[in-house]
């Protein structure tokens, strides 16, 4: 059986699931921190690029050997601007198959960027307005209004930096207030959907499951935000749609949010997650790691290295079960310190 040994690219520990997926195909794996990589472009004509590794000051950086690295996943979270250049330079420069691609991550990243590829490949989304400097509220209400109006700044996640303005005196406040921070933003028109939204899973063209988000608040439906989910089926319409979103923006792998609206049963784009979370693997009850480790192997291997795996899930007590006190270990600190990050500087994007 031929194995795969993957470069797993990661801002934080690797999940549980992605771990489970890939030793349950037989393969092996390394994660790195992009901020932990050195990327050395060489001189020479033959191009002898190179990466080196740096644990910590207490280290001196270590040259990788890249050859034994058949493919790359990505789980590349919030300050991911360089870990796009790691994943530029490790694919491009030195030649090492991913699914995903740096310049697609980079437009996920941003939610202006992918409501304008969206609109050009002739696709929905809300009324957006993108701009340097709000020196005109009321013809930006004009563009995206009424009130209420969303107002994103356009790199937060897990619904931090969204926030809904219900009159121009709050409006302007929270502008003037950002603006005074240097806070990129943008503001959309509000979809009224119930509270609910829709996130999908796509890889390689094809939906792998959906989950339908329903918010506490009745505006927010991120599961972070005490939103609760539940396993359902679009129509075949709308998961083609969904499909065309992530082509738009050429991420073969995405986690695709859409709203339906209450008044005419429009889908609109909400926005693309390179690096969706992993709630929707258990609501889901489908493992859709699985599916992109068999994929790696189809690109990287010609042909899978085992038969397919079953895409139902254990439960997340058995996983655990499974990982080291360290893992587990590792794994709550992450968490803990992303939770803290998003509640109190989600407005650094």
């Amino acid at each position: 059986m031929k194995k795969l040994h993957i470069l797993v690219l990661c801002t934080g520990k690797p999940s549980k699931r992605l771990i489970q997926a890939i030793e349950s195909r037989g393969h092996t794996y390394e994660y790195f921190e992009p901020s932990e990589l050195y990327l050395v472009i060489s001189d020479e004509i033959n191009k002898n690029d190179r990466v080196y590794f740096q644990e910590s000051k207490k280290f001196k950086p270590k040259l990788l050997d890249l050859k034994v690295y058949n493919a790359i996943v990505t789980r590349i979270g919030n300050g991911g601007e360089y870990a796009y250049t790691v994943l530029e330079h490790l694919t491009k420069n030195l030649g090492i198959y991913s699914v995903q691609n740096a310049n697609a991550n980079r437009i996920a990243s941003h939610k202006g960027w992918t409501s304008q590829l969206v609109s050009v490949a002739g696709l929905r989304s809300p009324k957006t307005i993108l701009f340097k400097e709000p020196k005109d509220i009321d013809f930006m209400v004009e563009q995206v209004g009424p009130f209420p109006i969303v107002l994103k700044t356009p790199r937060g996640s897990q619904g931090s930096g969204v926030a809904l303005m219900e009159n121009k005196q709050q409006l302007t406040s929270t502008l003037e207030l950002l603006h005074s921070k240097s806070v990129e933003t943008l503001l959309q028109q509000y979809i009224e959907g119930g509270g609910t939204d829709y996130r999908v899973i796509v890889l390689n063209g094809k939906v792998l499951c959906t989950m339908k988000r329903t918010s506490a608040d009745g505006f927010k439906a991120n599961l972070s935000k005490k939103g609760k989910g539940e396993l359902v089926k679009l129509s075949k319409e709308h998961e083609e749609f969904c499909i065309k979103a992530s082509k738009a923006i050429d991420l073969d792998f995405a986690g695709v949010d859409v709203m339906i609206s209450d008044k005419d049963g429009k889908i609109y784009l909400i926005e693309i997650n390179s690096n969706p979370g992993c709630k929707s693997i258990e609501i889901c009850e489908h493992n859709w790691f699985l599916d992109w480790i068999e994929l790696l192997e189809e690109k990287v291997l010609g042909k899978l290295s085992i038969p397919s795996s079953s895409r139902k899930v254990e439960s997340s007590l058995e996983v655990e079960k499974k990982l080291s006190a360290d893992d587990l270990l590792a794994i709550s600190a992450t968490q803990k310190v992303e939770k803290a990050y998003r509640e109190n500087f989600w407005y650094l994007g």
